[in-house]
């Protein structure tokens, strides 16, 4: 076994919570100490959320064609999830600089992540509760009709029903519910990563690009948007 297939089973060790005692600190030591292994460790994060995210799809579509049960499917996927996520970190990290090719979609799918539900609804309406709760099953279809009932509109129900729409894969959709909320919101940093990444689901670097220099210090995912930002900048 070589040395890279070695480092990739530690990464595994760790992000399954295997790594224990001595081990686990040899290794988060050498995070903080070692800026390249860092690197690696971030871009194999980044490759396990990729395949995560196209095989769950693709298992799923053969699975229900299949008429096959849904253990099955987690069961199945879970056996080539680290092979394949091995073979996306390689090449990304290792191959030749003038070889990788990340496409925008690619990053789409590595750096979104559904905003969670942070709304306290206790002085809220029970429609508002409600689509809340659908959102937090991810049943964003039934989640976003709810939120389009709810009046008047909020700054809360035009972020969580422009996430909904987001969840669903329609940007289009997004962007328009996003571009409602007022700029003093508090929502308004994650609306500016949230639009850079329907800008990136709808291919369109230029804005996303935009959206992503918008994202300042300190500020909601600031350093992913650094690292999107670094990616289009090698990959143009």
């Amino acid at each position: 076994m070589n040395f890279e297939q070695n480092k990739i089973e530690l990464f595994d060790l760790y992000l399954l919570n295997e790594l224990a005692g001595k081990e686990r600190v040899d290794f988060e030591s050498q995070l903080q100490s070692d800026p390249r292994f860092k690197d690696e460790f971030e871009a194999y994060q980044k490759a396990v959320q990729l395949v995560k995210l196209m095989g769950v799809r693709e298992e799923l579509g053969r699975v229900i064609d299949a008429n096959q049960k849904p253990k099955y499917v987690i069961t199945q996927w879970y056996l080539w999830l680290p092979m394949a996520a091995s073979i996306i970190f390689l090449m990304i990290y290792f191959w030749p600089q003038s070889t990788q090719t990340v496409s925008d979609r690619d990053l789409f799918l590595a750096y979104y992540h559904p905003y969670p539900n942070v709304i306290t609804t206790r002085s809220y309406s029970n429609e508002l509760t409600e689509a809340l709760e659908l959102y937090t099953r991810r049943n964003y279809k039934r989640a976003g009709k709810l939120f389009a009932t709810i009046s008047p509109e909020t700054d809360t129900t035009l972020f969580y029903q422009g996430l909904s729409y987001l969840s669903r894969n329609l940007p289009d959709s997004s962007l328009m519910y996003f571009s409602n909320i007022d700029s003093v919101s508090v929502f308004r940093q994650q609306v500016i990563w949230y639009t850079a990444m329907c800008y990136l689901a709808k291919k369109d670097r230029l804005n996303a690009t935009t959206s992503l220099e918008m994202v300042e210090i300190g500020n909601f995912n600031f350093e992913e948007a650094q690292k999107i930002l670094k990616e289009i900048k090698v990959n143009k």
